[in-house]
């Protein structure tokens, strides 16, 4: 194991569970939810329309995710360096948490399109899912031809994920004697992940490539890492660590404010916000994280047990809602059927709220759990910091 990775600052304990980051995901899934689910307010009282505007943020739920798992990722494979069965262990641990969910739910959608009456070689186009390509936008187009594509395209970010873990412990263990140069490593990336995103958006490529791509949104994972190593140094550096993550909230959120002035849409398919602002929240995400470590207001914040409860079941959460959006839809129809357009949305809003809530909780503390379970008897050799961490990675999918 790394010496450094013995972090003995009092106040920041990177080896035990960490409650407030439970916190975080639950409100990233928030996000997530209410950018997919917000009611149509562009006719109602100001106040909602407000609320109607804000929602278009929530694209950002999914930045929070992949820096919480940039962050947490890079922990758990730099403190587990050395130890029998590395790489194996990791992949066993990642695919117990994040395949069982993802491909039950595949098989269902290719088992209903059939039954609808789709041939197979429209069905066989869900195998681009299956593959975890749907972050590639010329195959992710080709999916469209599948008759359930629009309740799987969020798919996408776990698509990002999943390919970020095949390819980012090779690059730990080619770094494990440089912990510094993989720092340097992740700045890089981040600023590759940017320059992708400006030249997407400049030779006006397709949404798909600055929204979709992981290179795209390589540079948040890498500014979680960036962070999980800061923090594993001499624990003399520590506190200059947190001192340099506090000043970059406020820097950042200043510049968030900034960029709600400059674009006031405050949608991912504004150029601002898919170049600058991506890099902008992936600091912001990642400062708060920092703040999350320590004793302290953001702390506990975070620490709220509905927010971490939301936060356990986020997984769930996230592939469920769109899953089941066309049932919600039915649902609120059925319970309203003269219902007005706004009326109808905000009761869509809270059909698909308590729907996927009910859904991702049974489905949590019955499927999932019993494959979580199989985790310290196919690879015990995980250690503390797996365990710490053991909801969180993905951070969409770890429940996150």
């Amino acid at each position: 194991m790394n010496q450094t990775s013995q972090v003995k600052n009092p106040e920041v304990n990177l080896k035990s569970h960490i409650p407030a980051l439970d916190g975080l995901r639950g409100v990233a899934v928030a996000a997530v939810f209410v950018l997919h689910f917000h009611p149509d307010a562009l006719l109602g009282p100001w106040v909602l329309r407000m609320v109607d505007q804000a929602a278009f943020l929530g694209w950002a739920g999914v930045s929070l995710f992949f820096s919480l798992s940039g962050f947490l990722i890079t922990g758990i494979l730099w403190d587990s360096l050395g130890r029998p069965h590395w790489w194996r262990n990791f992949y066993i641990r990642r695919s117990l948490r994040i395949f069982p969910l993802y491909y039950l739910v595949l098989i269902a959608a290719t088992a209903v399109a059939l039954a609808m009456g789709a041939t197979w070689n429209v069905t066989s186009k869900i195998s681009i899912d299956f593959l975890y390509l749907t972050d590639i936008p010329s195959l992710w187009r080709q999916m469209w031809g599948f008759p359930l594509q629009t309740y799987l395209v969020h798919f996408w970010s776990l698509a990002v994920e999943e390919q970020f873990y095949l390819i980012w412990p090779f690059l730990i263990l080619a770094f494990a004697k440089n912990r510094q140069g993989l720092m340097k490593l992740c700045g890089v990336v981040w600023l590759a992940s940017l320059a992708f995103r400006l030249v997407a958006v400049g030779l006006d490529w397709s949404w798909l490539w600055p929204h979709h791509f992981l290179l795209s949104r390589a540079g948040e994972l890498c500014a979680g890492g960036f962070l999980a190593l800061a923090l594993r140094g001499a624990p003399t550096t520590i506190p200059r660590v947190l001192r340099v993550a506090r000043w970059a909230l406020y820097i950042s959120f200043t510049a968030l404010v900034v960029m709600v002035a400059i674009s006031p849409g405050l949608s991912l398919m504004d150029s601002p916000w898919s170049t600058l602002g991506i890099a902008i929240f992936s600091i912001f995400f990642t400062a708060l994280i920092a703040m999350c470590l320590q004793p302290g207001l953001i702390r506990s914040l975070f620490e709220n047990a509905a927010l971490r409860w939301l936060g356990k079941i986020s997984y769930g959460v996230y592939v469920y809602h769109l899953l089941l959006y066309g049932i919600f839809e039915r649902l609120t129809h059925r319970m309203a059927p003269n219902a007005g357009p706004l009326e109808a949305s905000i009761l869509l809003a809270a059909v698909g709220f308590c729907g996927t809530l009910l859904i991702a909780s049974l489905s949590f503390y019955t499927f999932e759990r019993a494959f979580l379970s199989l985790k310290e008897r196919l690879a015990g050799q995980g250690g503390v910091a797996a365990k710490a961490t053991a909801s969180a990675a993905p951070a969409l999918s770890e429940s996150r």
